[in-house]
């Protein structure tokens, strides 16, 4: 009897404190192994011009960090780069935040971005627009910002944007496709 009752220990021990192992399918670990197998020496990811490569790193981070392959070289050399570029616009600096939830200088910077009426354009004193704001909310949500004013009047601008047709839109006049997924996006999950 003791004997048995060792062994359902035993296995109950194993249970607890064995890590799951996450089968993937074999199309996505051949995506993963050409991911790490073409990132670019200094960390980054794609050619062409620094546009392309900050948004195809970013999107690798991101795919790194849903299948959890965060303990890996390649996504730590990937995090190095992104940590050591220059953000000059809203959209970068806001999704270096939200991929890496970190706030310290980037938060102060973005926070800076904002115009008088506590809202975001592509640049600082740049026309404010859905992107660049939604992008920042999404920023300061993934890292717990506590001013609920600045959050609260970014979304009071999102409902303004709000067109005839049911859509949103900057510029208020025709709706956009892309604009009203993101807005509606934004609205559901906060």
């Amino acid at each position: 009897m003791k004997t048995a009752i060792k062994v359902i220990l035993c296995m109950f021990i194993v249970i607890v404190t064995v890590t799951p192992i996450h089968a993937q399918s074999p199309e996505v670990t051949n995506g993963l192994n050409y991911l790490t197998t073409t990132q670019n020496p200094d960390g980054s990811w794609g050619e062409e011009c620094s546009a392309v490569i900050f948004t195809s790193t970013l999107s690798v981070i991101e795919t790194f960090q849903e299948l959890e392959e965060a303990d890996i070289s390649n996504y730590a050399d990937a995090v190095l780069w992104l940590q050591g570029q220059e953000t000059d616009s809203t959209e970068y600096l806001a999704e270096r935040i939200r991929l890496l939830s970190e706030g310290g200088d980037d938060m102060e910077l973005l926070i800076s971005y904002m115009d008088e009426t506590f809202l975001w354009g592509g640049f600082k004193e740049h026309d404010i627009n859905i992107l660049d704001s939604i992008l920042s909310i999404q920023a300061l949500k993934a890292i717990n910002y506590e001013d609920t004013e600045t959050i609260e009047k970014a979304l009071d601008y999102l409902l303004s944007t709000h067109t005839p047709e049911g859509g949103f839109s900057t510029l208020l006049e025709e709706t956009t496709l892309y604009e009203t997924a993101l807005t509606a996006e934004v609205l559901i999950v906060l």
